[in-house]
């Protein structure tokens, strides 16, 4: 010990103490499902409904995500995690075509959409003669037709006074339409004619009364596509592309994204582009304002730099850097972006990459894939639980199965894990997105339980049961199947937890059963409280590594570790009357000894006795006439 001898400040250096933190509501919720937008290859954290909404999109009746998210936050749901699915698929998709003619079989050019699969048939083309068509000349490609591209009943372009002399120059149809910079964003043209098929005498012939031509034969069977759209400008009075705005993320949703330009306060002059103001929108709803940005990359309000690290929807490329001039400037009007797809339907491998991208989530999670029945991407699941170690799976049930014995098939081909629980029958849940007596729909419970376990947790421990008649389940209307109690036995053999209904109480969880067989890993709480214990010790621990290997820091150890487990049996989640009966920790000469120690290891035990779940309650009943008894089981 210093001694000290001469009065004043004295500063020693000692070394880092472990402080751990742990937040409420200890076990996370984590969803992996389809949306209709939102990052794809990393969770995000969503605290609340609108949280969801802002990243992930609203409620779609294409996607289970979104009602089961709605669903968790309905019943208490604190927080959680979101893993969008999509498919990863490379092949691509089937364009729509279209040969456009005229007299039954005189072909003037063929259409190919630019969009992404099946959206292709969305699009048609109307046909009509141009004021100045001269309505007798027979000669060859003399024809002047005028061309509106419509896309889902939507005027989306105009292309006025096209002609089929040849198909190179200015103004043709093969041109105009293709033209890079003020062509189309929905068509391609190719062989386009330019015999007497399109003289002015054809086309006044068959084309006088407007004629609507659709495309068809696309085919969304490959790659997920984001949607994209040029922002045009000036180059010297030239037309010329500005920049290439890209949704955030693959889908069809970024079909619906359009953006507003107008001139900013500065004007382009010989020094500068000038500003301009961008709207973005989604559905017509404005989602973000980027006002006085430039595409000068030297500004500190570039639109590249702005847009690429902070918009929630668009990424900027492909950016213009003309020479700066007072008629070289941005023009100003809509711009829509277009060929989003969300390709062809996620298969469960796709499911298996998203369960992938939870590990960089820590901690200890449950998982729901919301509607997923399947049992290969079911048993994906139980699996990455598993191997994760602190994972544990709700399974959603088929909402089509209305039988007992239907339930059983359709579980029968999960894998035998301790990892998972799966709960029957669907339920009639109120529809947010609608109003009034048919507001209703027929939905897996998965989001609503979910947020169930947390409130166990949060009210008891993790050691309790998620079922029973005080957590009831809020929002449920009617089950898919009422079960009579003889059936309910049979799915509780089975290892599949039955939700009824209870008069006066709703909706309860009637089982607290994973798929495991046997004790004690049938039971969610054995599971769950091993699954809490192993993430908290991880987290607990994380001070001792390069720490030196000696008995201090295996004391240290302890220490932590037996401070938390007495948290959690003074909580009742580890049975026993002391400390003693409720867990030990070794850290020890008698596991860590000379050849582990220089092997850099450190070694702790922990033993925990685990709390089990009451499941029956057997009451004996007898009458007492003061000798004689008859017994009855309650």
């Amino acid at each position: 010990m210093p001694s000290y001898s001469r009065p004043g400040v004295y500063i020693n250096e000692a070394p880092l103490k472990a402080i751990v933190t742990n937040r409420p509501g200890r076990t996370t919720a984590s969803f992996v499902g389809t949306s209709t937008r939102g990052p794809i290859g990393k969770p995000v954290l969503i605290a609340s409904w609108n949280s969801f909404v802002s990243v992930y999109g609203d409620i779609s009746p294409s996607f289970e995500l979104g009602y089961s998210v709605f669903q968790f936050f309905a019943n208490g749901g604190v927080e959680c995690y979101v893993s969008r699915v999509l498919t990863g698929s490379t092949t691509a998709n089937t364009a729509s075509t279209l040969a456009l003619t005229h007299d039954t079989n005189k072909t003037l050019f063929t259409a190919t959409s630019k969009l992404a699969g099946v959206d292709g048939d969305n699009i048609t083309i109307v046909a009509s003669e141009n004021a100045s068509n001269d309505d007798t000349d027979t000669s060859g490609g003399t024809g002047l037709l005028d061309v509106t591209v419509k896309y889902k009943g939507v005027t989306k372009e105009t292309y006025v006074g096209l002609t089929f002399a040849n198909a190179t120059s200015e103004g043709t149809a093969t041109e105009a339409i293709n033209n890079a910079v003020s062509g189309s964003q929905y068509i391609t043209v190719s062989a386009q004619a330019t015999n007497n098929h399109v003289s002015g005498d054809q086309v006044n012939t068959s084309f006088a009364t407007a004629v609507t031509f659709t495309l068809t034969g696309g085919a969304t069977g490959g790659q997920a596509e984001k949607a994209t759209g040029y922002v045009r400008g000036t180059v010297a009075d030239t037309a010329s592309n500005y920049f290439l705005l890209t949704a955030e993320n693959a889908g069809a949703w970024g079909s619906d994204l359009t953006v507003e330009i107008s001139a900013g306060d500065e004007a382009a002059s010989t020094t500068t582009y000038g500003t301009f103001t961008m709207i973005v929108k989604l559905g017509g709803a404005e989602k973000e304002r980027w006002s006085e940005i430039s595409i000068d990359t030297t500004n500190a309000r570039c639109i590249t730099a702005l847009l690429n690290n902070y918009s929630d929807y668009l990424r900027v490329s492909a950016l213009a850097a003309p020479t700066k001039a007072a008629n070289t400037t941005i023009t100003a009007g809509t711009y829509a972006l277009v060929g989003g797809s969300d390709g062809t339907a996620a298969l469960a491998a796709d499911y298996n990459a998203s369960l992938g991208y939870l590990e960089q989530v820590t901690g200890d999670l449950i998982i729901n894939m919301p509607g997923v029945t399947d049992s290969s991407t079911v048993n994906f699941g139980l699996a990455y639980a598993e191997t994760r170690g602190t994972g544990f799976v709700i399974i959603d049930p088929d909402t089509s199965l209305t039988t007992a014995a239907q339930a059983l098939s359709a579980v029968s081909p999960y894998s035998n894990s301790g990892y998972g629980a799966v709960y029957y029958p669907g339920a009639t849940v109120s529809d947010p997105t609608k109003t009034g007596p048919a507001a209703l729909r027929t939905a897996p419970l998965g989001g609503a339980i979910m947020a169930i376990y947390g409130k166990a947790e949060r009210m008891h421990s993790v050691a309790k049961a998620p079922a029973g008649y005080t957590l009831e389940l809020a929002n449920v209307f009617g089950l898919a199947s009422n079960y009579t109690e003889a059936e309910e036995g049979t799915l509780y053999d089975a290892n599949i937890n039955p939700v009824r209904l209870v008069p006066g109480t709703g909706a309860i969880v009637n089982g607290t059963r994973t798929l495991a067989p046997t004790a004690p890993a049938k039971y969610i709480p054995i599971r769950r409280t091993l699954n809490y214990v192993k993430a908290r010790m991880k987290t607990l621990t994380q001070f001792a590594v390069f720490e030196p290997n000696d008995v201090n820091l295996r004391q240290r150890v302890i220490s932590v570790i037996q401070t938390d487990l007495r948290t959690l049996w003074a909580n009742g989640g580890l049975k026993g009357t002391s400390e003693s009966q409720a867990f030990y920790v070794t850290c020890d000469a008698t596991n860590n000894t000379t050849s582990t120690i220089a092997n850099g290891e450190l070694h702790v035990e922990v033993g925990l006795a685990l709390q089990y779940p009451a499941e029956y309650i057997i009451i004996n009943v007898s009458q007492w006439t003061g000798g004689a008894n008859a017994v009855e089981t309650l």
